[in-house]
């Protein structure tokens, strides 16, 4: 569950990254149970911690151009 926990930190401080695909990624059937255990974890929700951490991170970011493709595609990972 820490690593868990800690790849969703991770994704989000993109404050791009959807929290239901962070929670699909991590094998949660919905968001709601994501985000109850990432506050029980952490201590905070996970849309507070992205708008946080997010803003932070965005602050950090360089000018530079990304280019994504069109087609968002999500996939699971495993611990």
């Amino acid at each position: 569950l820490w690593k868990k926990m800690e790849y969703a930190r991770l994704r989000l401080m993109d404050p791009d990254s959807a929290i239901n695909d962070i929670a699909y990624e991590l094998g949660y059937g919905d968001s709601r149970s994501f985000s109850r255990a990432f506050k029980n974890i952490n201590g905070i929700s996970p849309s507070a911690f992205q708008e946080r951490e997010g803003n932070k991170a965005k602050g950090k970011l360089c000018e530079t151009s990304l280019t994504r493709s069109d087609k968002h595609t999500t996939t699971r990972v495993s611990f």
